[in-house]
């Protein structure tokens, strides 16, 4: 029984953390409609505006472009869904050499200005963001990102149970510069 107990808390000694309500709007601001849009044909994530928001139950703010986007988001959550809580999908896998304990979860930080730091995931529909192009390229790999999303959101359903939320989303790890540097 004692080695159970051992392995169960060792899985849960590196989990990611949670962002705040406190800390800001949710993804920085991002509009996930537009941004959704946006990765569909390459833009760059497109940033709401805070007098159109919503404020979820938690106390997140969403901010968007448009009344018409804050109702698209209302009527359809499941569509605009983040992937890896919103941080670094890489470094969220647990495969990222660079978190420290190297190769464990960790809440990496995301680049929002290149269209080459965020994509949908085809397997599961879901948004998914990267501090640079080549942590990208690393999530994807040879599956288009089918294991590295199904590591990040096991990692993800875990910082849930563990801080006790039920919404784990990024407002405070971003970076919007010399994104193709690390």
């Amino acid at each position: 029984m004692t080695a159970v107990w051992m392995t169960a808390s060792r899985a849960y000694e590196h989990v990611i953390s949670c962002g705040s309500p406190d800390a800001g709007p949710v993804m920085h601001g991002l509009d996930l409609v537009a941004t959704r849009g946006a990765a569909m044909n390459g833009s760059l994530p497109v940033f709401g505006r805070q007098d159109i928001n919503y404020t979820d139950a938690e106390g997140f703010v969403y901010l968007f472009t448009s009344s018409s986007h804050r109702d698209e988001f209302l009527a359809n959550p499941d569509d605009y869904r983040v992937g890896a809580a919103g941080y670094c999908g890489f470094a969220v896998t647990g495969n990222d050499k660079g978190c420290n304990p190297p190769y464990e979860p960790c809440n990496g930080g995301v680049c929002l200005d290149s269209p080459d730091t965020f994509m949908i995931q085809p397997t599961n529909n879901m948004l998914y963001f990267f501090l640079s192009p080549h942590a990208r390229r690393l999530f994807v790999g040879k599956d288009d990102g089918a294991l590295s999303a199904r590591q990040a959101e096991a990692n993800v359903a875990i910082a849930g149970v563990v801080h006790q939320v039920r919404n784990c989303i990024n407002t405070d790890v971003f970076t919007n510069t010399n994104c193709d540097n690390y």
